[in-house]
C-alpha cells in the first residue's frame, strides 16, 4: 500500500526552470507548492559544471540567451546575473580555406523574411521554391537551420523559422556565471516562500479527477487540488509517467510537436592552446579568439565556437538529422568524434591536438532517462499543437515547459510557459 506523504495546493512535476518559475509565482501568492523532481539537483535541461582553474562556467545544456522577455530580466536582476554579448561572426571551411562569411546573419534573416507569414509548408519546400538561392546557399541555409533548430529541414515549419530568425542577429548574449546560478536562485526563493522542492522523486502516475489530483513516486502518494506538469516532450511522449483518466487529446497533440537531439562537447586545452600554433592564425588575433562561429559542413561536429575570450575552451555541437546514431555511442567515443572533427576542420594533426587536451565534457540528454532528448521544434501545418498542447485540462491540469511555449527550444520560453501556467491557477474563481 502507497504511504500517504504531503498534501499542496498545488504539485508540480519537474524542477526545470518551467516548474521554478511556476512554483515560486504560485508561493508569492500564498500557495502551498509542492515540486518533485526525479533528479538529484534543480535545473532541469539546465546543467553547469565548474572546472578547476576556470572562471568561464561549461554549460552542457543551454548556453546562450536569445533575447529573452520581460520575466527572464526580472529573474536575471533577481538571481545577479550579468550578461555578457555573444560575437557572431562566422567563419566557414570551404575548398579555398577558412573564410570569413561577411553577409551570413544577413543572409539569415534575409530568408527568413522571404517566407510567407501564413505558410504551411516546410522549411526545405519553401527554401527549394526561392529561385534566387544558389544549391551552395541553399545548402548553407539547410545547415544552419537544422542546426540551430535541431530540426529537419523537411518537416520544420517554414512559418516559425521566419518568425525566429527574422532579426537574429546581435540578440545573443551568455551569462557570465552560468545559467545554474538562474536555477538555483528561483529554488532559494522559492524555499524563503514555504515552497518545497523534493528531489530524487521518480513520478510514475498521476491520477486525477476535477479539483483533486493524486501523485504515485517511489510507494508514495501525493495529493493536491492542481498539478503543473513540465514533463520534457521526450518523457511525456514515452509513457514512463502514466496519466489516469488519460490525456488522449494530449498524446495527439505530443506527436504533433517535434523533439530534437543535440550533441555538444566542450574541450578545455592547455594554458597556452591560444598560441599554440594549432589554431589557425585567421581565427586568432592578439593570442586570442577572434572569431564568433566556425562551421565545416559534413563534419560530426560542424559547428564550433569560443565561449571565453580568454580561457582555452572550445564547444564543438551538432543538431542535424544524423546527430541521432551519434548519440548512440558512449561519452568517451563521441568526444573522440569531436577531436577529430576540429583536426580536419583545422588542417593540424589529431595527435598534437589530443596532447594539448586538457579536459572534455559532454552530456547525451537523448540518453537522459529524465529528458530523452534536447529541445521542440514546430511542425509544418501543426503550429499551433505547442501551444495547444500548454492548455489546462478541467481547472485541474496544467501545463508548462519549452514545447509548450510562445518561443519554444529557448530558457526563456520555458519561464514564461511556468509563468502563464501559475497564472492560470490564480485566475481560478
Amino acid at each position: 500500500m502507497a504511504e500517504s506523504q504531503m498534501n499542496a495546493d498545488v504539485i508540480v512535476l519537474g524542477a526545470g526552470i518551467a516548474g521554478l518559475a511556476a512554483a515560486h509565482r504560485l508561493a508569492r501568492r500564498g500557495r502551498k507548492v509542492l515540486v518533485l523532481e526525479a533528479r538529484g539537483r534543480v535545473g532541469g535541461r539546465i546543467l553547469t559544471q565548474a572546472a578547476p582553474g576556470l572562471v568561464a562556467p561549461i554549460e552542457l545544456g543551454p548556453e546562450f540567451v536569445h533575447g529573452g522577455d520581460a520575466f527572464l530580466r526580472a529573474a536575471l536582476r533577481r538571481a545577479k546575473l550579468r550578461l555578457k554579448p555573444a560575437r557572431h561572426d562566422m567563419w566557414r571551411r570551404g575548398p579555398d580555406g577558412l573564410q570569413r562569411q561577411a553577409a551570413y546573419w544577413q543572409d539569415i534573416t534575409r530568408m527568413a523574411q522571404a517566407i510567407s507569414a501564413g505558410t504551411a509548408m516546410t522549411f526545405a519546400a519553401c527554401l527549394r521554391r526561392q529561385k534566387h538561392w544558389t544549391p551552395e546557399e541553399r545548402s548553407g541555409l539547410i545547415e544552419f537551420v537544422e542546426s540551430f533548430n535541431a530540426a529537419e529541414a523537411d518537416r520544420i515549419s517554414a512559418r516559425s523559422v521566419r518568425e525566429s530568425h527574422g532579426g537574429l542577429e546581435g540578440t545573443q548574449s551568455r551569462t557570465i556565471k552560468g545559467y545554474q546560478v538562474l536555477a538555483d536562485s528561483f529554488a532559494h526563493e522559492l524555499a524563503k516562500l514555504g515552497g518545497v522542492i523534493q528531489l530524487r522523486t521518480v513520478v510514475t502516475q498521476v491520477k486525477w479527477r476535477r479539483g483533486q489530483v493524486e501523485v504515485m513516486a517511489g510507494g508514495r502518494r501525493y495529493r493536491g487540488a492542481q498539478l503543473v506538469s513540465t514533463l520534457p516532450l521526450g518523457v511525456w511522449r514515452s509513457g514512463s509517467v502514466k496519466f489516469a483518466p488519460r490525456l488522449k487529446p494530449k498524446e495527439k497533440l505530443m506527436r504533433q510537436v517535434g523533439w530534437g537531439q543535440v550533441a555538444r562537447v566542450t574541450f578545455r586545452f592547455a594554458d597556452d592552446f591560444w598560441r599554440s600554433g594549432l589554431v589557425p592564425a585567421a581565427l586568432l588575433k592578439a593570442g586570442r579568439p577572434a572569431f564568433g562561429f566556425f562551421i565545416g559542413i559534413g563534419e560530426d561536429f560542424e559547428t564550433w565556437w569560443a565561449p571565453s575570450p580568454t580561457e582555452p575552451l572550445l564547444v564543438g555541437w551538432t543538431g542535424r538529422p544524423r546527430v541521432k546514431a551519434l548519440l548512440k555511442l558512449s561519452d568517451a567515443q563521441i568526444k573522440a568524434r569531436a577531436l577529430r572533427s576540429l583536426a580536419r576542420l583545422w588542417r593540424v594533426p589529431l595527435a598534437e591536438l589530443r596532447g594539448r587536451l586538457r579536459g572534455a565534457w559532454t552530456h547525451n540528454w537523448l540518453q537522459d532517462p529524465f529528458t530523452r532528448g534536447a529541445y521542440s521544434y514546430p511542425l509544418a501545418g501543426r503550429e499551433e499543437a505547442g501551444r495547444r498542447l500548454g492548455e489546462p485540462v478541467a481547472h485541474t491540469l496544467f501545463f508548462a515547459g519549452e514545447a509548450t511555449a510562445d518561443e519554444a527550444a529557448t530558457v526563456h520560453g520555458a519561464l514564461s510557459s511556468g509563468i502563464r501556467a501559475a497564472d492560470e491557477i490564480l485566475a481560478l474563481k
